[in-house]
């Protein structure tokens, strides 16, 4: 079986676009009544009355505009201030509960305002010989804390810390 060959199409080569000055000369040499004007055209011209008043009512709507915007403008800074307010509202009362949280953990132990950190440290059960993870408050100005029991708070000694010795509670 033979295969069929399909002959190419020659299309005939574009033409070269007009230039300007052949365009000028097309639109000043058409009629006013060419369609492509009278299609652009509105339906009803404006009378010299009628552009007035159109040039009132557009003051008016952009008078109207600049009110509303310098209301929501307002808007916004008040909006603004509340929220401010409200954010130092919440630290306030973030501080105020982390307070009463340390109060309720540990109302026996006395706390450092900044300078305490809380270290791990492993003590030996006499009974069984086996390690009983404990953690320690140690005060960086040279102040200790007590120990609280059942704290797991990574793996660091206290002695890579100078002048700190570890407390130890009394049973």
């Amino acid at each position: 079986m033979g295969s069929k060959a399909k002959k190419r199409v020659v299309l005939p080569t574009r033409p070269a676009p007009p230039t300007v000055e052949q365009i000028l000369e097309d639109v000043r040499g058409a009629p006013a009544e060419d369609p492509v004007f009278t299609a652009l055209a509105r339906e009803d011209p404006l009378s010299p009355s009628g552009r007035a008043e159109d040039a009132e009512a557009q003051r008016e709507q952009l008078y109207f505009q600049s009110r509303i915007y310098v209301a929501m403008n307002q808007r916004l800074q008040q909006a603004g201030a509340q929220l401010e307010q409200k954010r130092a509202d919440l630290q306030q009362a973030g501080k105020e509960l982390e307070r009463d949280i340390s109060q309720a953990r540990s109302p026996q132990e006395e706390w450092c305002s900044r300078s305490c950190v809380l270290l791990p440290l492993l003590a030996f059960k006499p009974s069984s010989g086996l390690p009983d993870e404990m953690a320690q408050r140690v005060c960086l100005n040279e102040r200790q804390h007590s120990v609280r029991r059942g704290q797991k708070q990574g793996s660091f000694r206290t002695s890579s810390l100078p002048g700190s010795a570890p407390l130890l509670p009394e049973k």
